[in-house]
């Protein structure tokens, strides 16, 4: 199950790889026909790979129920009857029902769910560095920043941040009149209506801020 995991998590970076391929192939105009099919494979031969590693992941997790059910079902019934009389039956039962399925979230939510994540997040990383260095340096500067910034938070002038909310209020306001009469007969202006609506949104948040 864990290889299957690293396998399909490994096919699942390859993908985008790929589509740069292909769209550079496009706009080239070089033939990309061994590039979809390539891609094409790659995508039937992840599909084929997660359901597999669902499938036996599913029954590794109901066999470790199982035997686990089993165990407990063998100690209760060596139990001497004064420990009985101490704890209430359905108590002792709940053991083997309830408690014992958790086993099954911890091993099909919890415990390769964190290794498949740990996995494609170092996977992605390097496919960022491999596809676009200076992207790679951007994105690691931001969560560095950020981090720095998180028990250091620098002061926000309230003035000037009211003065910019207010500007992009105000163009944020011209912009939702003027797209409004054209929301309805146009899905990019729709789309470009509901962008300018959320940002409207967003400024009067701001002003509310400061």
């Amino acid at each position: 199950v864990a290889v299957l995991s690293l396998v399909a998590a490994g096919a699942a970076l390859l993908q985008p790889l790929l589509i740069r391929t292909v769209l550079d192939g496009i706009a080239a105009s070089r033939p990309i026909a061994g590039a979809v099919a390539v891609l094409v494979g790659l995508l039937l031969a992840g599909a084929a790979l997660d359901g597999l590693r669902t499938y036996l992941l599913q029954r590794t997790a109901e066999g470790l129920v199982l035997t686990t059910r089993r165990r407990l079902a063998r100690h209760l019934l060596r139990l001497p009857i004064a420990e009985y009389d101490l704890r209430r039956t359905g108590d002792l039962l709940s053991r083997v029902g309830a408690d014992s399925t958790l086993l099954r979230a911890v091993v099909t939510s919890g415990l390769f769910e964190v290794v498949s994540g740990a996995v494609m997040v170092v996977g992605a990383t390097i496919a960022m560095l491999i596809v676009d260095p200076l992207l790679f340096g951007v994105a690691l500067y931001v969560v560095w920043e950020a981090a720095r910034r998180w028990g250091d938070a620098p002061e926000v002038l309230a003035g000037p941040m009211f003065a910019v909310a207010v500007l992009g209020l105000a163009a944020n306001v011209v912009a939702f009149l003027l797209l409004r009469e054209g929301s309805s007969e146009s899905l990019n202006v729709e789309g470009a209506y509901l962008q300018v609506m959320s940002d409207l949104v967003g400024s009067a948040g701001a002003i509310v801020a400061a």
